[in-house]
């Protein structure tokens, strides 16, 4: 339950062979990431674009991807999901309050969306912190993915364990490696179809509470998207600044967001390899700009980190 229940011209102006090749190997700009999903009249607190449980939510994303927005809406549309990068929703307006749910026409956009490309994150809770509504408010974030959610967990704070860290983006990406993560008052999904691949469970339950649908799992070309069944965990006063919570939350943020996904491919290629990583290593100690892949100044182990979490093909 949520909240408590371009290289120099020389002297001759000529362009030396540095230069040239800087100008080669020079990556697009990404595109500013818009976050997008329901607006405070719908959402309530846990309102991606202005929610007040949600403000530690929106600076660890703002502070790991510069010029992220944020954008809310009452009523999920194909036209106002074209406007956005990435969708979150939570099932919960409060600490005791579920969100209306969404309608047929809502479920249908938002699968749409995601069948044509846009990324997804999903929050749903208990079946009971918003009383007779939580289960229908629940099922109605998940139902388009084929998850069941269900159960009433103890309050916080609560384990939940990821048996193979290495082996999800999520678990292990560009911000961290976890191995657990804390929840409280959660839910769990007892049905996740085939398609759907468990990264995490429920301590208490045994449960998944923590499942990732791979791009192409919903259908060719779809987007892939992450679903956790808990959101005490990410709302303010239980969202921890450092804490694996958070590094979750950045992680999903990475291997979700186009606009991110591909800054590490340094030679513009499609793909973050070895090439990439040498292009790294001859500007460390200095400030990039290219090469400083978050934004702190100076190309150092953070940005390695950011560049091997992001390795392959792009959009892979």
């Amino acid at each position: 339950m949520l909240a408590g229940n371009g290289g120099p011209m020389s002297s001759s102006s000529t362009i030396g062979a540095a230069a040239l090749l800087a100008i080669a190997f020079t990556p697009p700009t990404p595109a500013a990431l818009v976050i997008g999903g329901f607006d405070a009249t719908r959402g309530g607190g846990a309102s991606i674009a202005d929610g007040d449980l949600l403000d530690t939510f929106r600076d660890s994303i703002t502070t790991a991807f510069p010029g992220t927005t944020f954008s809310g809406t009452g009523t999920l549309t194909a036209e106002y999901l074209e406007t956005i990068d990435l969708l979150v929703l939570f099932s919960a307006k409060g600490g005791v309050s579920a969100i209306t749910p969404l309608s047929l026409d809502e479920q249908s956009a938002v699968m749409d969306f995601v069948s044509q490309g846009g990324p997804a994150i999903l929050f749903v809770d208990n079946d009971s912190f918003g009383g007779a509504g939580s289960d229908a408010a629940n099922e109605s974030v998940v139902d388009f993915v084929g998850l069941d959610a269900t159960g009433t967990g103890s309050g916080w704070s609560q384990p939940a364990t990821i048996a193979d860290p290495e082996a999800s983006a999520l678990a292990s990406g560009p911000f961290g490696t976890v191995a657990n993560w804390t929840v409280g008052w959660s839910g769990w999904f007892d049905f996740v179809p085939r398609d759907g691949i468990v990264i995490g469970t429920i301590d208490q339950s045994g449960l998944p509470g923590l499942v990732v649908f791979p791009p192409d799992a919903i259908g060719p070309g779809s987007a892939a998207v992450v679903a956790y069944a808990d959101s005490t965990g990410f709302v303010d006063g239980y969202l921890a600044v450092g804490s694996n919570n958070e590094t979750l939350l950045l992680n999903s943020i990475a291997y979700l967001a186009p606009a991110t996904r591909c800054i590490a491919d340094l030679d513009d290629n499609g793909i973050v390899d070895g090439a990439d990583l040498g292009l790294l290593l001859a500007a460390w100690n200095t400030a990039g700009p290219l090469e400083d892949l978050d934004g702190n100044g100076t190309v150092d182990g953070a940005d390695l980190g950011v560049l091997l979490g992001a390795w392959g093909p792009c959009g892979a």
